[in-house]
């Protein structure tokens, strides 16, 4: 059919649509896109200690990025609120950023091919704040790291929802549980960890093994006394 979409086009179409909305965000000026485009400089942007050399037009697409925009500053302070540090004396000048150098060659290749892969192995949520970080669009993710990245983003939310809500019941039951600072609230402290809390202290484990020798003692013995279970005793009888 001549409407329906191949695979490949259908790429093409999905980057070609994040490259305009971008564009349409953060309009720039054609000659100064065409000079950035000529440009044969080098940049050296230093990630965490680890040095990468680039070329200045690299960074002519998605002029709304960091990188987009330190390659079109022009000012130090502006360059300076781009990165940490900046030292133009340099023959090649160098622009230090204070974050991880894990996973920034996926940064560089939005700028030199146009898409978005993913390192395996980093957490998505550190991989989410990096792309932030960079400025890049999580809509530049490729087919294949989109349908991990996005199950993983959700699974890491659900379980930080699931800490908070753990350490909101914990601070809870403190302030219900809070027998004050005198000597007899500490001692009815003791007692109540005694008795509800094994985890808090040696004592607490011994006790509850107790409770429990007990309890399942006294099961055993209401249940030899339960005349509906006499039969199990009952000597089989000769034919």
């Amino acid at each position: 059919m001549s409407g329906s979409l191949t695979p490949f086009s259908f790429r093409e179409s999905r980057e070609l649509s994040a490259s305009q909305l971008h564009l349409l965000m953060h309009p720039t000026q054609e000659e100064e896109d065409e000079r950035l485009r000529n440009a044969d400089d080098l940049m050296c942007l230093n990630i965490g200690g680890k040095r990468h050399w680039v070329m200045r037009r690299n960074f002519v697409s998605f002029p709304g990025t960091r990188l987009g925009k330190l390659a079109r500053a022009k000012s130090r302070q502006e360059i300076l609120t781009l990165c940490d540090k900046y030292w133009p004396e340099e023959k090649i000048p160098e622009y230090f950023f204070d974050t991880s150098w894990v996973g920034f060659n996926s940064i560089l290749d939005v700028y030199r091919k146009g898409v978005l892969h993913l390192m395996s192995g980093l957490c998505a949520l550190v991989t989410k704040k990096e792309l932030e970080y960079w400025g890049i669009d999580e809509l530049l993710l490729e087919p294949c790291c989109a349908l991990k990245y996005y199950p993983e983003i959700e699974l890491c939310v659900k379980e930080i929802e699931g800490e908070e809500e753990s350490r909101r019941k914990q601070q809870q039951r403190k302030l219900e549980e809070d027998f004050g600072k005198s000597r007899c609230g500490k001692i009815r402290k003791y007692f109540w960890n005694l008795t509800e809390y094994p985890e808090t202290s040696k004592a607490a484990q011994v006790s509850c093994y107790v409770v429990s020798e007990k309890t399942l003692a006294r099961n055993f013995l209401l249940i030899l006394s339960n005349k509906k279970c006499k039969f199990i005793f009952k000597p089989e009888r000769s034919s």
